[in-house]
């Protein structure tokens, strides 16, 4: 088709999504599409130019065009637009990606249905995972293909979740003049969609998911806001309910519309904005003024029982569910809608605090049955920072650590699956987390029993030692802390003690024992698990901080990178402990990083066999034949790394100096400068072939016949001493009488009625 008009511009927007864009590219090559135009639009122009790019090997259907300055997202999608010449648009973030054959399918249907706006489901990423879920409100909303000739025969689309999940015509964004707001630097969907949904003839739905939206650490879809961010939020909704309004007044649209817009409005504030909080507490003089405008905007939109049986609105409101706001019912509704008109900020905050703290249900702390409380010394890691040889050592002398009152627990240690992929691994004290979770009786238990009677000793300090416990990885990072206080409640301090290391040695070596460990976040290169992880680890205020505010206690930070070059390790452990005389080390297992070549091998794994008990079972097959390799040179990129050690001094130099450790940046640096990268590893034709034969080692039938389809067999009768249910258990029922029988069997409807009526109880 050279020459030709091309049917499809693909306007791909990027900032730093460095480990990401390479897999958006490919989504996009491999739908092949004869025909298409890929306009990278560099809106980081200070740090990446075109040589950045050429890196990449781009198709030749690509180019890059470059702002220059940083301009925002609404305005890097119109130079997007301005430079398109494809019949048809569509829109991906840098982090993003198609699904296989789901842009070319969405092409098709926009093509046969002539439709102005053609949406696609989407699916959402896990965070730090490759596992996907279907984004709940295309599920229940846009499940079926579906065909409207404007919003008013397709309703659903008002609350189209984003401009990406849309194929548009070229021609009928530039007949009407439509495009992204630029004061819109970010939260610019909303109105783009409203503004699009309004204005088109013709909307279509194809009812099958195209893409993946990446959820990650750190991107404006996750994290909290600041003023600035919390200002951009308030505004797109002050232009949504005026474009909205907009409509209702001039009779472009009925009335139901705008008290659809002014609901959604109201549920963004109390749901997703993270934004009352902050105006009742006052964190920063910009909240005063944001509070007054969310009164008036809210006060213009009232509402009644009605809403909530909104055809449109009902499937996807969350009154009454649980989220992490606790759960929300019509009653709570109501009144914070009066106390955030009336400018309340105080009493909805303090309702919304009730309703998490009611779902949260921490569980209690039980009362030692000892009277002489010990403290608690909290290792709690970081990965890859000898935690593993530390626990060993604790194990080792737990008898001689007890003889000077110290007690190392054997309630909570555990071995859990990933433990037993590779020899020498230890998870320590992790069935501690386990019984946090689950508030198991018999694990408090134990704990109780096993102090009291080392309390004949008597002991003053108890160790638990768990690398995990900072949660790095969680989802609910922050839930799942606060119950830590179902274990430091039990004593008389808590100390958190925290061993570090040099930041991007940390990462690569981390991002090693989770591919090895038979995660599916292990499916993603080092460059992602970087991108995704890097936030939180460099910061350390972030990451440990909130085990410091639980236990009121300034952790205790221990420097892996000098302790190890003087093997001294252990002997810093014990100081923090408070020992004036440590043990002499003896002899335990090791746990090294994973060779480079094993890594890539389990990576492969990881994201060719989504089954758990296979993806492990393959591993462990694979272990056991490995033949023995070194851990291998450092592989992360050095602009890579660079950015880490910057990351990690902006955000971590003063909190680590205030607690004793001076990270040193100018000898990290230089040797970053001069440490030439390993290259990265090659399988041979003899590492596929191992991993090929474990994976078939492992092979399973594909699934369990059904007992219906089994060989028949009838068994002797049973005597009657061989029973083998005792007579005061209940009997079974009797069989079924042949004959007609009726099963009556409600419509989803009914089902999905009866399931919310429950939920609002």
């Amino acid at each position: 088709m050279a020459g030709s008009q091309p049917v499809l511009s693909v306007i791909l927007t990027y900032y730093d999504e460095t480990p990401f864009l390479q897999m958006a590219v490919s989504s996009v090559a491999a739908q092949g599409i004869d025909g298409i135009e890929l306009i990278i639009v560099n809106d980081n122009p200070a740090r990446f130019s075109q040589q950045d790019f050429d890196h990449y090997d781009l198709p030749a259907f690509a180019r890059v065009v470059h702002h220059a300055q940083n301009l925002g997202l609404s305005a890097a999608r119109n130079t997007g637009l301005s430079h398109a010449t494809g019949t048809h648009v569509g829109f991906l973030d840098g982090d993003d990606y198609y699904v296989a054959g789901g842009l070319a399918a969405q092409l098709a249907h926009t093509r046969a249905t002539g439709a102005c706006i053609t949406h696609a489901q989407c699916y959402v990423s896990r965070l730090r995972s490759p596992q996907v879920d279907l984004l709940r409100r295309d599920r229940l909303l846009f499940g079926t293909p579906r065909t409207g000739e404007g919003l008013t025969a397709f309703e659903e689309a008002q609350f189209i979740t984003s401009s990406w999940s849309s194929l548009y015509r070229r021609d009928f964004l530039t007949d009407n003049a439509l495009a992204f707001d630029p004061a819109q630097r970010k939260f610019e969907d909303r109105l783009f969609v409203l503004q699009t949904v309004t204005a088109a003839r013709r909307i279509a739905t194809l009812g099958r998911p195209t893409r993946v939206w990446r959820r990650r650490a750190g991107s404006i879809s996750v994290t909290r806001g600041d003023p600035d961010l919390h200002r951009l939020q308030v505004q797109l909704l002050e232009k949504c309910v005026a474009h909205v309004t907009d409509q209702s007044v001039t009779g472009r649209l009925p009335p139901r519309f705008l008290k659809r817009e002014h609901f959604n409005t109201f549920s963004r504030v109390i749901w997703d904005l993270q934004i009352i909080d902050a105006i009742a507490t006052a964190d920063h003089p910009a909240y005063g003024e944001l509070g007054q405008r969310i009164a008036a905007l809210l006060d213009g939109g009232r509402f009644g029982h009605a809403i909530f049986d909104d055809p449109v609105l009902a499937p996807v409101n969350r009154v009454g569910l649980r989220s992490r706001q606790g759960v929300i019912g019509r009653t709570d509704i109501f009144a914070l809608h009066r106390m955030l008109r009336d400018a309340d900020f105080a009493g909805a905050a303090a309702l919304l605090a009730d309703r998490r703290a009611a779902a949260a249900s921490p569980p209690p702390a039980r009362p030692m049955v000892h009277s002489a409380r010990p403290r608690l010394i909290l290792h709690v890691g970081l990965h890859k920072t000898g935690t593993t040889y530390l626990q060993h050592q604790l194990l080792a002398q737990r008898a001689a650590l007890l003889d000077q009152g110290i007690l190392v627990p054997l309630t909570g240690l555990t071995d859990h699956g990933h433990a037993a992929i590779r020899a020498g691994g230890q998870p320590g004290h992790q069935g501690l987390l386990g019984a946090l979770r689950r508030d198991d009786p018999k694990v408090w238990q134990s704990l109780e029993a096993e102090l009291a009677q080392a309390a004949q000793v008597p002991i003053h300090t108890v160790v638990v030692s768990c690398e995990n416990m900072l949660l790095p990885l969680a989802d609910d990072r922050d839930e799942r802390i606060r119950m830590l206080a179902g274990l430091t409640h039990r004593f008389a301090s808590a100390v958190p003690v925290v061993t570090l290391r040099r930041p991007d040695h940390q990462i690569e070596s981390f991002w090693r024992e989770i591919v090895c460990n038979g995660q599916r976040m292990g499916a993603r290169s080092l460059e992602e698990f970087t991108g995704d992880t890097a936030p939180l680890l460099c910061d350390l205020p972030a990451l440990i901080g909130p085990v410091e505010a639980l236990t009121g206690e300034r952790a205790i930070l221990l420097d892996f990178d000098a302790a190890r070059a003087r093997d001294g390790l252990w002997a810093d452990l014990c100081t923090a402990i408070g020992m004036t005389q440590a043990p002499t080390p003896v002899p335990v297992p090791r746990y090294p990083s994973a060779g480079p070549r094993i890594t890539q091998a389990a990576r492969l794994i990881n994201a060719l066999i989504p089954e758990t008990s296979l993806r492990i079972a393959t591993l462990r097959d694979l272990f056991a034949v490995w033949p023995a390799e070194e851990p291998g040179g450092w592989t992360m990129p050095v602009s890579m790394a660079s950015h880490v050690l910057d990351r990690f001094e902006i955000a971590s130099a003063a909190y680590a100096a205030e607690r004793g450790y001076v990270p040193p940046f100018a000898a990290w640096r230089a040797d970053l400068a001069t440490t030439p990268r390993a290259e990265p590893a090659i399988l041979t034709a003899a590492d596929l072939a191992r991993l090929r034969d474990a994976r078939l080692r492992c092979e399973r039938p594909d699934r369990v016949p059904a007992a219906a389809a089994l060989p028949r067999h009838q068994p002797p009768p049973m005597q009657p001493e061989a029973d083998p249910v005792p007579a005061q258990h209940a009997a079974r029922p009797a069989p079924r009488a042949a004959g007609p029988q009726i099963v009556i069997r409600p419509r989803p409807w009914l089902v999905h009625a009866l399931r919310r009526v429950r939920m609002l109880r």
